[in-house]
């Protein structure tokens, strides 16, 4: 939680430090397996806000480690969404978009809703960052609705600024039934 706090709100050295503590309290207590303990994508985030690719990529290279072990999805789409935001720092767009593209096939394998909403709030802030204004607001609407219908406001609100930006006011959430409706259409059958 001190590490995700610390990349909301600016705090690139607190996030990259809480991210370091958790792995190692995380290995003295047998907790190796990031679907346990899934701060991963948090820590990926961290350690990039605070110009620690190196530490990005050994949390990568964990997540490769359980993913080819583990029959559970999360360390995949952690590890795709790790990339994305490494390709995004050293100015591989191209790549970064693969690696979002990625993560929300393995979304369409199991059912995180709140990790797929965290998904597509990177995805739909990169494309509003890379001037894809239009398919931004898709996406970070998406993301609002998924928060809604899993009463996870607080997962949407840091990035309710994102979405206005993008070019839409952030409208009243549908109702949980509504938004679980929508999000259930969009899925391929």
């Amino acid at each position: 939680v001190g590490g995700h706090r610390g990349c909301v709100n600016g705090r690139a050295e607190d996030a990259g430090w809480f991210s370091v503590q958790l792995e190692v309290l995380g290995s003295r207590m047998g907790f190796g397996e990031p679907c346990w303990m899934p701060g991963a994508r948090y820590a990926i985030a961290a350690h990039l806000s605070a110009c620690r690719t190196q530490d990005a990529r050994r949390v990568i290279a964990w997540l490769d480690l359980s993913a080819a072990r583990l029959h559970c999805r999360y360390p995949r789409i952690a590890a795709a969404t790790g990339r994305a935001s490494l390709s995004e720092a050293e100015g591989d767009y191209d790549a970064a978009e693969a690696h979002f593209s990625s993560a929300l096939a393995f979304h369409d394998q199991v059912r995180l809703p709140l990790e797929e909403a965290e998904t597509l709030l990177g995805y739909g802030a990169f494309l509003r960052r890379r001037g894809h204004p239009s398919l931004a607001r898709s996406l970070l609407a998406q993301a609002a609705a998924i928060a809604a219908a899993n009463q996870a406001g607080w997962l949407f609100e840091p990035h309710r600024p994102e979405l206005a930006v993008a070019g839409r006011r952030p409208q009243r959430p549908p109702s949980p039934a509504a938004a679980t409706r929508l999000h259930n259409q969009e899925r391929p059958g």
